[in-house]
């Protein structure tokens, strides 16, 4: 029990320093500095991060850093992190897209789970929302952490929800909340 907690936690961390680096690296891009220093998103910044978000995505998920429902814990998703990402900093549009575009990588992989797509989907589409609604001069840390918890919940109930008739509900319960508060923590970061 102990030595699986432990993979948990290492891959957990994996994930976090596999962030900060994709942070780091877009940090000295220039259109995605322009875009976070001036707010202007022009349609080369959209598209830009839109596909800039979907091949990283993708390439983690080539390399096995992005599971989704492939272990019996479904916590953390890169792919969902960086669906938020795009679309809390993008808009609409970019949410959109890049759900869409890894919408469509993951029915490719696996077309009979329907709900692997609709995850990304609806990922994208929250945070652009969220993105597009938020009053300027808000907090922005306190925002990206409450929308990552938003995100993380739906995440889990999307998840989780479904096993409600064989699994207890405190199991899931804690599930979701697990994972909301790692994918806040993810996205805030």
């Amino acid at each position: 029990f102990q030595q699986e907690w432990s993979a948990i936690y290492f891959e957990l961390i994996q994930k976090f320093i596999l962030i900060e680096m994709l942070v780091f690296l877009f940090g000295y891009w220039p259109v995605f500095r322009r875009m976070l220093l001036t707010g202007r998103r022009t349609f080369s910044a959209i598209v830009s991060l839109s596909l800039a978000a979907t091949f990283a995505a993708i390439l983690f998920s080539l390399f096995d850093f992005s599971r989704y429902g492939e272990s019996a814990w479904a916590f953390f998703d890169i792919q969902v992190i960086l669906v938020s990402i795009a679309g809390l900093v993008g808009g609409l549009v970019p949410g959109c897209l890049t759900g869409i575009f890894l919408g469509v990588f993951r029915w490719a992989l696996k077309p009979e789970f329907f709900i692997y797509p609709v995850i990304v989907i609806a990922t994208g589409f929250a945070a652009g929302c969220f993105a597009s609604s938020a009053p300027h001069g808000s907090p922005r840390l306190k925002r990206m952490l409450a929308v990552g918890l938003f995100i993380g919940a739906l995440h889990g109930l999307l998840i989780y929800v479904p096993t409600f008739s064989w699994i207890p509900w405190f199991y899931i319960l804690f599930s979701v909340v697990f994972l909301a508060v790692l994918e806040g923590l993810g996205i805030a970061l």
